[in-house]
């Protein structure tokens, strides 16, 4: 994609998440982290995977680790994002090595899906709020990227 692509998305989903996080107080996933996996998605469809499976790791890996000890605020966001560095960078290189494709640029990228994480388990008291959290979350994503879709077809861009 353009960098200006890569700019409004952004710009848009900043502003969306920052919109309907003064509506609800959901934090939906983030701010940042949500229009930036977008942007990763939209320039490499196989990081969508990767980056799920590293949130679900990290949602699995702080609740058992909260089973045990007590963890808030900043531990629990340095927990979050260790985890997903880990995860997802160990995937980026496996990948890359078997598929033969170029993921080590995404290396920074390995931070969002601990962000995420951490935003979700901030909001998941009850299973209620899980379900409406995991829900307001893909529906944020979702909405972001059919918005850079539709961008890059106006535009003209093409993968």
């Amino acid at each position: 994609m353009e960098p200006v692509i890569h700019l409004v998305v952004l710009l848009f989903g900043f502003i969306f998440g920052f919109i309907i996080y003064e509506l609800t107080r959901y934090r939906i996933g983030g701010v940042i982290a949500i229009p930036i996996m977008v942007i990763y998605t939209m320039d490499n469809p196989l990081t969508l995977p990767i980056f799920v499976f590293s949130i679900i790791v990290c949602l699995m890996a702080v609740y058992i680790i909260n089973e045990n000890t007590l963890l808030y605020g900043r531990r629990l966001l340095y927990l979050n994002l260790g985890i997903s560095i880990i995860t997802t960078s160990l995937i980026f290189f496996y990948t890359d090595s078997l598929l033969n494709m170029n993921f080590t640029a995404l290396t920074v990228g390995s931070i969002f899906p601990g962000i995420i994480a951490y935003n979700i388990s901030r909001e998941s008291f009850d299973l209620e709020k899980s379900v409406v959290t995991i829900v307001m979350t893909l529906a944020n994503f979702l909405i972001v990227l059919l918005f850079a879709i539709a961008l890059t077809l106006i535009v003209g861009w093409t993968p």
